[in-house]
């Protein structure tokens, strides 16, 4: 890689790192947010895979502060992921037979 590029990266890294971005509870209270959004579209694959994911990570991203095993942002790396994933899940409109079906 150009030292160049990579100087700009760091650059671009280290702006950045004092932001909510790079801190892992920000991620788990998205995955949070985007588990209460999609449990009412739970029956569809687009809501069972954003619960599914999410849940997941929120639990796994939970135990660290819990267990507070190490600090590092690297373990919160699953929850952007899933966010992220289950956020561009959650966009696709939901079927009009989901819509007026009964809950």
């Amino acid at each position: 890689m150009d030292r160049a590029a990579f100087m700009t990266l760091k650059h671009v890294h280290d702006v950045l790192k004092p932001t909510p971005l790079f801190r892992a509870g920000t991620w788990l209270v998205g995955c949070i947010v985007i588990c209460g959004l999609a449990w009412r579209r739970r029956e569809t694959a687009e809501g069972a895979f954003a619960v599914g994911l999410c849940g997941t990570a929120a639990v796994y991203v939970a135990t660290f502060f819990a267990v507070g095993v190490a600090p590092d942002f690297r373990y919160g790396y699953f929850a952007v992921l899933a966010t992220i994933a289950s956020g561009a899940a959650l966009l696709v409109p939901m079927p009009q037979s989901a819509r007026t079906a009964p809950r």
